[in-house]
């Protein structure tokens, strides 16, 4: 009977590495856009400070198109914040309904272990 509980909770304890697993993925997707965004951020200083010293006059296409692709950068870190965030809420809803199930079975083995053998 007690083997029955232990497996149980061992499985929840599975179910929470597997979520950490998963929370653990999300940080390095995460991360490595960020490191992506960051690397492109001297090559646009380089362009703007061009800009500024005259080196490079941007026709309206060309401001058209920075333009364009700063919006569409936008646009998929919103979606990708929106995926995170959905990720992490339901990361946390099962985790929280593990966690109520783990401590519902060690109330239950309890109960269960203390009454007598028959």
């Amino acid at each position: 009977m007690i083997a029955k509980y232990l497996t149980r909770l061992l499985l929840m304890s599975v179910f929470f590495a597997l979520m950490s697993i998963g929370a653990l993925y999300c940080y390095t997707k995460n991360t490595q856009r960020w490191n992506n965004i960051v690397a492109k951020q001297a090559a646009f200083d380089g362009f703007i400070a061009d800009v500024k010293s005259g080196k490079q006059n941007p026709t309206t296409d060309k401001w058209i198109e920075i333009a364009t692709a700063e919006n569409n950068r936008v646009q998929s870190d919103g979606r990708s914040n929106n995926y995170l965030a959905n990720l992490l809420r339901d990361f946390g809803l099962f985790g929280l309904i593990l966690a109520f199930l783990q401590i519902r079975l060690v109330f239950i083995a309890k109960r269960d272990s203390q009454k007598p053998m028959s």
